[in-house]
C-alpha cells in the first residue's frame, strides 16, 4: 500500500515499482495487472463485483501476476476484492490511494 501527502509522486512510484519488476525478469508483461482508477478506459470497474470480475478474467493460469491498483478508493469495498484475490491466487498486490480514510478497513486504528 502506497500512500502520501498529496502530489508527493506516489502513482510515479507505483509505475516505476512495475518498470522494475519487468526490468528485473521478475514478470513478463502478460502477468502485470495495472489498473488506474482515474483512467477513463477503466470508469466501467466501479464497484468491488466488476473489479474483481475484470481483474479474474485476466489471470489465466496459476503463475504469479503483479497487480497494480492505483487511486482504489474509488472502489467501494475494494478490501473484499484484495483479501479474494490473496487468498485465492498467486498474487502480489501494490495499491495506491489518496482518501485519508483509505487504511481503515485494512490496518487496524
Amino acid at each position: 500500500m502506497l500512500s502520501g501527502v498529496r502530489r508527493c509522486g506516489e502513482s510515479v512510484l507505483l509505475s516505476q515499482i512495475k518498470d522494475e519488476i519487468i526490468y528485473l525478469g521478475k514478470a513478463n508483461e502478460e502477468y502485470i495487472i495495472f489498473i488506474n482508477l482515474e483512467d477513463f478506459k477503466f470508469m466501467s470497474l466501479n464497484n468491488a463485483n466488476k473489479l474483481n470480475s475484470y481483474i479474474n478474467k485476466l489471470i489465466k493460469d496459476d503463475k504469479k501476476y503483479f497487480i497494480f491498483i492505483d487511486e482504489v478508493q474509488h472502489i467501494n469495498q475494494f478490501e473484499r476484492v484484495l483479501a479474494s484475490l490473496k487468498a485465492t491466487k498467486n498474487v502480489s498486490l501494490f495499491i495506491r490511494g489518496s482518501n485519508s480514510n483509505l487504511l481503515s478497513g485494512i490496518v487496524p486504528p
